[in-house]
């Protein structure tokens, strides 16, 4: 038996023991396959994407990132340095990670999604990927059309935005296309990906 069955089987086993409806079930192990399928993806075309779609950190009017709420005037998006694919660009953000600012008037809105991710030792601890949102993207969205995205939560407490059935926090991803395509600078960023550079 694969590993994904197991995990299944054993999502399964914990669903029954949940105080949840027939179809509430069915739902979230729908849900919960989606996601292990693709934490399946491998690791070229996560790398392939990453080297195409790049994350966005919106700050306040003060420099402050946030992931929350809606935009407000000031508000602007930037491009950050690259940090390993499979840990947080977002987790302990500084200024100093900023490489340069995107004209909010560059972008267009090409689809939102649900996203889920996995957390760092604690649930608490808020630690969205680079992967898990390029590994989600569904299927429909055309990949061509995308240059960047930005993780949105519905609020800053964590159990808010945690569910504990999946064991993932739960974001709101907008991919973006960029009206002439990603900066040179930017395009050019390396990806980081296990220690490796790509």
């Amino acid at each position: 038996m694969q590993e994904i069955d197991r995990k299944l089987l054993s999502f399964r086993d914990n669903l029954e023991r949940k105080c949840l409806s027939d179809a509430e079930k069915n739902a979230y192990f729908a849900l919960y396959a989606r996601i292990l399928k693709a934490d399946q993806m491998p690791e070229a075309e996560l790398i392939d994407r990453a080297k195409r779609i790049k994350p966005l950190v919106r700050l306040d009017k003060h420099g402050t990132s946030r992931c929350y709420g809606e935009p407000e005037p000031g508000d602007r998006l930037v491009f950050v340095k690259p940090t390993d694919i499979r840990e947080s660009y977002l987790f302990n953000f500084e200024k100093k990670h900023i490489v340069m600012p995107v004209k909010l008037e560059d972008l267009e809105e090409v689809a939102r999604f649900t996203c889920y991710h996995r957390y760092g030792g604690y649930y608490g601890f808020f630690r969205p990927g680079v992967d898990e949102v390029l590994s989600q993207i569904p299927p429909g969205v055309d990949l061509d059309q995308v240059s960047a995205f930005e993780i949105h939560v519905d609020s800053l407490s964590s159990g808010e935005v945690f569910d504990a059935i999946l064991n993932r926090h739960v974001t709101t991803v907008i991919l973006y296309k960029i009206t002439h395509g990603l900066p040179r600078r930017i395009a050019r960023q390396k990806v980081n990906c296990d220690d490796q550079k790509y």
